[in-house]
């Protein structure tokens, strides 16, 4: 079902958008997500942001998949939003909340959320994720046990490309310049 993460299938699919070699990104896309740990039977929020990098209206597709811990891709065909067919004025962006159910039977882990932006033909202009974990308790990280939960970003303060944590009360903090966001 569309929007549905059981995430029980193991497959490996080949997108069809392949990356274009040495062409600047026309256009790019942003994903954030709400929280980075999700207990079974709770939700996955996110922010999707496509822009259009250009001094020209830009037409091309968006859609997103997650690749499930231990590899594979899910949906093992097709996508989890979209395609779907943006249009965008010059230095135009749009962005939007989505939000995906993870089912009581999803399996612990780490997933990685992707997000793909591009047109048949043209190829792959961009690509973009965040990192996100199941677990039966969201406010114990599976990988530090720490209580904070790391996404990896790059800190626009520092720009260290390491870890950011965010804490209980919602806040992302940079592990290295400790800059809020």
């Amino acid at each position: 079902m569309k929007g549905k993460m059981t995430l029980t299938l193991i497959s490996i699919t080949v997108l069809a958008l392949l990356p274009v070699q040495g062409v600047r990104a026309q256009c790019k896309c942003l994903l954030v997500p709400d929280v980075s740990v999700v207990a079974r039977g709770g939700t996955l929020g996110f922010d999707i942001t496509v822009t259009n990098n250009t001094d020209e209206v830009q037409v091309f597709g968006f859609a997103t998949y997650a690749t499930k811990p231990g590899g594979g891709k899910y949906p093992p065909s097709g996508y989890l939003i979209g395609p779907v067919r943006v249009s965008l004025d010059p230095y135009g962006l749009r962005s939007a909340h989505r939000s995906l159910p993870i089912s009581s039977d999803t399996p612990l882990g780490t997933y990685t959320y992707h997000g793909i932006v591009g047109t048949p033909g043209a190829g792959l202009y961009h690509q973009c994720q965040f990192y996100f974990q199941v677990t039966d308790d969201p406010y114990n990280c599976l990988a530090c046990h720490s209580g904070h939960h790391s996404i990896q970003h790059g800190c626009s303060g520092c720009h260290s490309g390491n870890s950011l944590h965010t804490l209980h009360y919602g806040l992302i903090q940079c592990v290295d310049c400790h800059s809020f966001y």
